[in-house]
């Protein structure tokens, strides 16, 4: 049997920027990567990565899908 592990959380945010800021501070968690439009960022917890997306983005992406 193999292991079996978390590579990924994604939160969706009003303020990608701002949401990663927090986590450096509050946790010590390293920052990954942010865009330059601030709409995805991502932070290094270890075995898992917490990434972060604007609620714009989410919503532009549903509609380029269709929607629900």
């Amino acid at each position: 049997m193999s292991d079996i592990s978390l590579g990924y959380t994604i939160f969706y945010v009003h303020d990608v920027g701002a949401t990663v800021a927090f986590f450096e501070t509050a946790f010590g968690f390293e920052r990954r990567m942010l865009t330059p439009e601030n709409d995805y960022g991502e932070i290094e917890t270890g075995t898992t990565t917490l990434a972060f997306v604007s609620l714009e983005l989410a919503g532009a992406n549903l509609d380029d899908a269709g929607g629900f």
